[in-house]
Parts: structure tokens; sequence; C-alpha cells
């Protein structure tokens, strides 16, 4: 059994690395997995979340596949205090409601897996292994990565997953014969 003497020593020893950098590098979605949450939208209110941690900035997201499958798959994009966490979810329930003349769409969401890059970067999802499109395949650039409209392949990563349907996890890939497409390539404004 400890005494109080070694609850203050193991306190004092564990403090540094609690109020290290590192610590602020945790993923807040990582003990998440099958947690199910919701998001109603609408034109008046915009988009809110209920049931996630605080701290994560909404940074949107996009239909991984089909959208008109009854379970639809999607990647939620977070910023958490300037780190980019990509969620892998699964839309358990869509429906819309009307209250006092306002649509709103609410979805319930199944947290399937989630990761998580230190700095923010561009976020790619029309991605290629060995030049063959593969729509389950999401890069967050690197922040070094020189990122212009001139640039139409981004090679260079800070993280690279697959969001397997099957296996309902993200999986790290190695970013060898992987290229992202910069959807701002050529944009003029």
């Amino acid at each position: 059994m400890l005494s109080n003497t070694s609850f203050k020593i193991l306190a004092l020893a564990i403090a540094p690395v609690l109020a290290s950098p590192l610590a602020a590098i945790a993923n807040p979605l990582e003990m998440m997995e099958g947690w199910v949450y919701t998001t109603a939208s609408s034109s008046v209110t915009g988009v809110n979340e209920y049931g996630l941690p605080e701290g994560l900035v909404d940074q949107g997201g996009f239909v991984l596949g089909d959208v008109n499958i009854e379970r639809p798959y999607v990647i939620s994009l977070y910023d958490y205090s300037g780190q980019t966490v990509v969620s892998f979810e699964q839309i358990l329930l869509q429906r819309k409601i009307n209250q006092e003349g306002v649509a709103t769409n609410e979805q319930f969401r199944e947290i399937l897996d989630s990761a998580a890059v230190p700095q923010n970067g561009e976020t790619l999802f029309e991605c290629q292994i060995n030049e063959q499109p593969d729509e389950e395949i999401i890069g967050i650039a690197s922040p070094t990565a020189n990122i212009t409209f001139e640039t139409e392949w981004v090679t260079d990563f800070q993280g690279i997953w697959r969001a397997n349907r099957t296996t309902k996890q993200l999986e790290a890939l190695s970013p060898d014969n992987i290229r992202c497409y910069n959807i701002g390539y050529q944009y003029d404004g």
C-alpha cells in the first residue's frame, strides 16, 4: 500500500510530464471509439455538435463513397489547440426535423477511430496510390509542403491514412507511391 508521501512523490514526478508540450498533443477523441454524438444544422443556427469534448473546433469534413447509402461513412476534421484531429465516423441516423418553421438536419454519428497530427495542415482527400484513385485515403499535408496554386499533386504529408470501411479503422500508411490532388490547383479566385 502506498503512503501519502509516496503519492506526493509520484505527483511531483509526473507533474512535468503533464505540463510538457507532449501532453498538448493528446487526441481528445482517442478514447471515444464507439461514442455516439449528435450534430444539428440549419440555415439559422449553423452547425452545432453535442457530446464531443470541449476545445474541438469543427473544420468540416466529407462523405466517403456513396452519400446515398443508409449509414454512410464520413471524415470529420477538427482543430484542437493547433493540431488537426481526423475522426472516422459513421452516420447511424439522419433525419430532418421542423421546429417553428426552421428545417434542421440532425445526425447521430458514431466515432469509429481517430488520429491527430501536431500541426494544422491542408486536408487532402482526392488521393491516389500507384496513380490509381482510392477514395479511402486521407492525407494531412506537412506544414513545409509549400502548396501553391501551381502545385497539382501533394506528396509531403505529416499524416496519411486509409479509412478502412471494412475494419472501421484509420490505418496509417507509408507515403510511398501516394499523391493527393491539390483542390486549389490553378484556382484564380
